[in-house]
């Protein structure tokens, strides 16, 4: 990407909180996009670096463009899980000011930078977060990162009063369920191409259709349950750790109300589909970060059970993995370069990531399961 002297300037005075008078050295680094770049309208994540001329001298700068385009695949309907425009929204609008003191925190926002030659593309600038020293996924770093999480939700179900904007997000649980009902009903040829069946075993297909059939009352469930404002994409490569050992998060794209209990679904089966967790250690993960989370909601002065914490949890990975999962990637695997794509993404060989589903399949039926003896044992 390209950004004229005069714009860049005007970022690093924000940045560096003096007056730029000149870059003379300047490096720009292609950092990860993830799945945006794909499907989200994304334009791909930069970090540009280098040396300026300013009022008290030279000095070292560096910051973050992230960019979206409305000539990409995002969509236009604000309330859209994947609306383009979301993050670029979300940072003009101030929201990130207003969040609830705690741990979970956003990179400070320097500007909009819109090419004149491109005036359909935003690009968004912000810190770039100084992670050195700190940027392993340790179990420690983990349940810190799940803890920092309860917080954040949790001052919204204690209180802090929810942001009423209109593009905001209703996460991914219900929107992914209803794409995945045609996807579901054609499993069967699914089934007869062979890397599918290494990720769905005929064990797993049976326990597919049983939650399938349960589905509307669960999600109703799931509706009554108090909300929270929600990143909706907080797992360990959308997380950094900064020198404070605050969890930051980046790519705010589908920011939004979410109920009690979904942001952590997401931490946990996003981790473990993008092979961050070995899957081996799953239940173990699972625990630990739940009691992490809960611990966090706590912390803010929410009162509420463990077990409905629990129940929200396990409902909405299971709703989210276990069945919209399916009906979001089995057709973009199966069609053209897809399955390259994957591999691409996640960084690991194709045959290691059906793997990993496979797992992650059964474990997210688990929790499924898990969630309705909770609701039998609550109706008791």
């Amino acid at each position: 990407m390209q950004i004229n002297q005069n714009s860049l300037c005007t970022f690093l005075n924000r940045s560096l909180n003096t007056e730029v008078h000149q870059v003379i050295e300047y490096h720009q680094d292609k950092l990860h996009g993830g799945f945006g770049e794909e499907l989200g309208g994304g334009l791909g994540v930069y970090r540009l670096h280098g040396i300026a001329t300013t009022k008290v001298g030279n000095q070292k700068w560096s910051i973050v463009l992230k960019g979206a385009s409305s000539n990409k695949s995002g969509s236009e309907e604000l309330i859209s899980w994947d609306f383009w425009k979301r993050e670029v929204l979300a940072y003009q609008s101030g929201i990130f000011d207003s969040l609830p003191a705690c741990n979970f925190v956003a990179p400070a926002f320097y500007g909009i930078y819109i090419p004149e030659q491109n005036p359909h593309e935003r690009w968004i600038c912000i810190e770039d977060i100084n992670t050195e020293g700190n940027n392993d996924w340790s179990l420690a770093n983990l349940t810190r990162a799940a803890r920092h999480l309860g917080e954040f939700n949790g001052a919204y179900l204690a209180g802090h009063p929810l942001p009423q904007l209109e593009w905001l997000s209703k996460g991914r649980v219900e929107s992914w369920v209803k794409i995945a009902e045609p996807t579901i009903n054609n499993l069967k040829e699914y089934m007869k191409i062979e890397y599918i069946k290494r990720w769905l075993t005929k064990p797993d297909l049976d326990r597919v259709a049983k939650l399938w059939s349960k589905r509307h009352s669960l999600l109703n469930i799931l509706d009554s349950f108090p909300r929270s404002l929600c990143h909706h994409d907080a797992f360990t490569r959308n997380l950094l750790i900064n020198e404070k050992n605050q969890t930051v998060g980046i790519d705010w794209s589908i920011l939004g109300t979410g109920c009690l209990g979904e942001e952590l679904a997401t931490f946990v089966t996003v981790s473990l589909q993008f092979l961050d967790i070995d899957v081996s250690i799953a239940r173990d993960f699972d625990e630990i970060v739940f009691n992490a989370y809960f611990q966090g909601l706590q912390d803010t002065g929410w009162i509420g059970e463990k077990w409905e914490a629990r129940l929200g949890y396990t409902l909405s990975a299971s709703l989210f993995m276990g069945l919209g999962s399916l009906g979001f990637w089995l057709p973009k695997i199966t069609d053209g370069r897809g399955k390259e794509k994957l591999s691409s993404t996640i960084n690991r060989p194709f045959g290691k990531i059906m793997e990993q589903f496979s797992y992650l399949q059964s474990f997210s039926l688990d929790l499924g399961e898990e969630a309705i003896q909770i609701i039998r044992k609550q109706l008791e």
